[in-house]
């Protein structure tokens, strides 16, 4: 169940990062138009964004892993324990 919250609350996360990235997105191309700079903002804000979202699904996938070796151990035991 832990596992299922990590999975959803990291979706759920880069869900709201990308509707951010929209939003701000069109504001700074209007904003930055004025000054003839329309896409640099929105370069690095992007950047920042993805990651972020590259750090949130390391850790999801590393909660994972961990997961996985816990049950490995489970399963090894109870094969050499017969």
């Amino acid at each position: 169940m832990k596992q299922l919250t990590i999975t959803a609350a990291s979706h759920l996360l880069i869900g709201l990062l990308g509707l951010t990235v929209w939003v701000v997105s069109l504001a700074s191309i209007r904003k930055e138009n004025q000054f003839g700079h329309p896409l640099r903002g929105i370069f690095w804000f992007t950047l920042a964004i993805v990651c972020l979202c590259a750090v949130v699904l390391f850790a999801d996938n590393l909660e994972r892993v961990r997961a996985l070796e816990i049950i490995s151990r489970r399963v090894q035991a109870m094969v050499l324990g017969s």
